[in-house]
């Protein structure tokens, strides 16, 4: 009972460490939650990483009506350190007649910071010219009602590269279950999807270069340019990278997409994407504008294989998936035309019924949220599907051994479902031989949680991967998964 208690108890704790806000992001997370702790274990943290980049971002903000956020928004970029090898420069564009000076900002040095009062509001338009006026390969977009954290935006960093040919996109369940539906293939030639860039967005200052100039090519009008988010994912004929957002919500000032209006307008706009997509492809030797090799256009088929992915909260990390994370429905993504973009989003959503609840409500951001309370859950693994988490630019650790830690309701599927093997530094994929250890650490009135783990002499380690052996049918859960160390006390 007093075991139970004391479990309890440090649940609770965990909770009050998770209610992070933009205020205290840097709050760390248990090692364990199991009472009472053991001091010699180690939470991986964002304090865990090597910096080795030269900072070659540029974060672009625009303004209208939430000045506090971006002021809030534009500190934390210029001045958190786990950003120091990834933020060169904040640039503001300031669509509002409301002037904004450097005053406003003074947490920000002045060779970090850009202000730029626009004479005009050039609404999303904005964020692409800014791109392209910066010194920098990459862009960070994002709107001004939104926390990215910092883990989350070196985590971004860490995994894009010039070799990319979209941009990774930070989106919560309800925008990334549309846009996992919104995704169409006509033939070989046109292969495309959508996705907002508001939420947080990675991109190439070179794709917001030829992006503006396919716009140009096709003539677009002065309303289709300042809508130009609605354009930018579907003209690149490729699909963007999803990622299950970490964000936190700032709200405020006057939101621009409102009611039934505003819904029309995105949808107007989306098909006027794909209107200008299938003109481009329809004539006797497409590409039909731009010569051989149009701007921003990508011409060779791309994989529609959907794979999930996570940012971590509390250190710079990805959680991945190969698990179908809408199992259920008939999902059909071919069509004869790129216009029946959105006839066919509505079609899969009927198709899926009841099955978009897991995905919505128990998504796979909740398996590395820090939060015990929330959980990934899922009916649907298969034989040889995986979970891969990526610590990405691991630092040499002051620890003995590695300990890959789960935090489930099923500790059976944990022990005897899955494969575990690392990932060392020098890319070498080993297998584990190591027993899984399960112990209850909380029993409320309809479910106990088990907190399992598997150990790894080597602390060299940059990825751990757990495979199915079998189907797995049985529903199960993970509410946390993590990376800890070992040191022994002497």
């Amino acid at each position: 009972m007093l075991r139970t208690l004391l479990s309890c108890v440090a649940l609770l704790l965990a909770i009050l460490f998770y209610a992070r806000s933009p205020s205290n992001e840097n709050t760390s997370l248990p090692a364990t939650y199991l009472v009472p702790a053991d001091p010699s274990l180690i939470r991986f943290s964002v304090d865990s990483q090597t910096k080795n980049r030269v900072a070659d971002t540029t974060a672009v903000i625009l303004n209208w009506s939430r000045k506090p956020n971006v002021i809030r928004i534009a500190s934390s970029l210029c001045t958190d350190s786990l950003l120091e090898d990834t933020i060169a420069l904040v640039y503001i564009w300031n669509n509002s007649p409301n002037q904004l000076s450097r005053q406003d900002f003074p947490l920000c040095p002045e060779n970090k910071l850009r202000i730029y009062n626009s004479p005009s509001n050039l609404y999303f338009q904005a964020r692409f010219i800014a791109c392209t006026e910066a010194t920098t390969p990459f862009c960070f977009i994002q709107d001004d009602d939104y926390f990215i954290l910092p883990e989350v935006l070196s985590a971004l960093r860490s995994r894009y590269s010039l070799e990319h040919e979209a941009g990774i996109h930070l989106l919560p369940p309800h925008e990334a279950l549309s846009s996992h539906l919104k995704r169409i293939r006509v033939d070989s030639k046109i292969h495309t999807g959508f996705a907002w860039l508001g939420h947080g967005a990675i991109i190439q200052r070179n794709h917001a270069v030829q992006f503006l100039s396919l716009l140009n090519l096709l003539n677009a009008s002065v309303e289709e340019l300042k809508m130009a988010d609605n354009y930018f994912t579907l003209l690149s004929n490729t699909f963007p990278e999803i990622w299950f957002d970490q964000g936190i919500e700032l709200g405020g000032g006057q939101p621009f997409t409102v009611g039934e209006e505003g819904n029309e307008r995105n949808r107007r706009h989306i098909m006027r994407a794909t209107h200008m997509l299938q003109q481009i492809f329809d004539c006797s030797q497409p590409p039909c504008i731009g010569g051989s090799d149009p701007p921003y256009l990508i011409l060779e088929e791309s994989s529609s294989a959907w794979i999930g992915r996570a940012p971590c909260l509390g250190c710079p990390c990805v959680l991945e998936t190969s698990i179908s994370l809408l199992p259920g429905g008939n999902t059909q993504f071919d069509a004869s035309s790129v216009t029946e973009l959105l006839g066919l989003e509505a079609r899969n959503l009927r198709s899926l019924g009841d099955s978009t609840r897991e995905f919505l409500n128990k998504p796979l951001s909740h398996a590395v949220d820090g939060n015990p309370v929330t959980a990934f859950c899922t009916s649907a693994a298969k034989k040889d599907d995986f979970l891969l988490y990526d610590l990405l630019n691991p630092a040499p650790q002051p620890w003995d051994s590695t300990e890959l830690v789960i935090l489930t309701d099923s500790p059976e599927v944990i022990m005897k479902g899955w494969k575990f093997e690392v990932n060392f530094i020098n890319g070498q994929w080993v297998s584990l031989t190591e027993k899984v250890y399960c112990t209850s650490v909380f029993q409320g009135s309809s479910q106990t949680l088990h907190e399992c783990h598997i150990q790894a002499a080597s602390i060299a380690i940059s990825k751990f991967r757990l495979t199915f052996h079998i189907d797995t049918p049985k529903r199960f859960c993970i509410h946390e998964l993590w990376i800890r160390g070992r040191r022994e006390l002497r």
